[in-house]
């Protein structure tokens, strides 16, 4: 045997049922309501529709919402009917209601759009009522969040509004492929504006692609400078290093030998000096190539007197004159190669 009440438990009799009804008649309790509440549905969303009938009829009839159309509208609303509800918001919006206070009409309005569900033309007015700050604070992003929910439902206004806020960024991340998306779904609906926007934005997406691929090849170029600029500073370094080295090998007394003269060497720094200044505009490593050109200065004039072929007739305040000069030299060339060393 069934349970009377719910008709989904199974009993083999009588006794098992009584046995059983302290655990199942909280479940039988909701099945039961539940099932009435199907049986009643059906008839609860007629009538609603009929009243909602009805006050679309006299309203067409009288062009105004009189008293007995707000009632039949109001009464379909409170009991959930969406376009009755997006009926009553668009009215509150309307103009001809401004007889109050205009905020809290305004509000209003909101509080019945939000109460008309997925109804796609109230979820559409209040992106709109966000967009502009109707009964709500004024929020982009929350607009277009609107806007692209009735989107996807293929309403073709919203389509195009959301596809102006992909094109110019408003409450979105500006995506140009986004709003062409859009427009096309519009325009495949013969909205007009959209067939017209498809076209211009097209041509504008076209025009930024080629700007990418010459602000990408620019960026490589960059690149490119900068690696054969590090590279010949690198050269520099290590062609200095060079000098530095052979030079703090000799003395003053020792007359002037190497495996390659320190003119050459000198002579191939200048030329990485001159290709840096040549690759590089401006002021751009201006102070690498000043302390660069401090320090070729300085390995010139160590060279010019260490490789002297002294004066074998100076007395030995002289010479020593002279090796004291040597070094201050090479002291001022470790320090300048220091510094030039730090530098990138």
């Amino acid at each position: 045997m069934f349970c009377k009440g719910c008709e989904a438990a199974w009993y083999c009799g009588k006794q098992c049922q009584e046995a059983h009804w302290p655990t199942h008649k909280t479940t039988c309790k909701k099945a039961t309501v539940a099932a009435a509440a199907s049986e009643a549905a059906p008839d609860r969303v007629r009538q609603l529709q009929s009243l909602f009938e009805e006050a679309e009829k006299l309203h067409k009839q009288t062009g105004e919402m009189l008293p007995e159309v707000w009632r039949k509208y109001f009464e379909a609303a409170e009991n959930g009917h969406q376009k009755a509800c997006y009926v009553l918001g668009e009215w509150y919006l309307m103009s001809e209601t401004k007889f109050g206070n205009e905020k809290e009409l305004y509000r209003q309005a909101v509080k019945w759009l939000k109460k008309a569900g997925n109804h796609p033309q109230a979820l559409y007015t209040l992106g709109f009522c966000y967009e502009v700050g109707l009964g709500v604070e004024q929020n982009d992003v929350t607009a277009a969040t609107y806007y692209e929910q009735v989107a996807k439902m293929n309403y073709a206004e919203a389509q195009y509004t959301i596809a102006l806020c992909y094109e110019h960024g408003d409450g979105v991340v500006r995506n140009l492929d986004t709003a062409v998306r859009w427009y096309k779904k519009a325009a495949a609906q013969k909205h007009r504006e959209s067939q017209e926007a498809l076209a211009r934005v097209e041509k504008q997406c076209a025009e930024e692609a080629a700007h990418e691929v010459e602000r990408r090849k620019a960026e490589e170029q960059v690149k490119r400078r900068a690696a054969e600029i590090a590279r010949i500073k690198e050269e520099i370094k290590r062609q200095a290093n060079q000098i530095r080295d052979s030079i703090s090998s000799c003395s003053v007394q020792t007359r002037y030998t190497g495996k390659k003269e320190w003119a050459q060497l000198i002579a191939d720094l200048k030329q990485q000096l001159e290709v840096l200044k040549k690759n590089s505009e401006g002021d751009d490593s201006l102070e690498f190539k000043n302390k660069t050109q401090e320090l070729l200065t300085a390995f010139e004039l160590l060279n010019d007197l260490i490789k002297e072929n002294w004066d074998r007739s100076l007395n030995e305040e002289q010479k020593e004159e002279r090796r004291k000069k040597v070094d201050e030299q090479r002291e001022l060339i470790g320090q300048l190669f220091s510094q030039l060393n730090l530098m990138r």
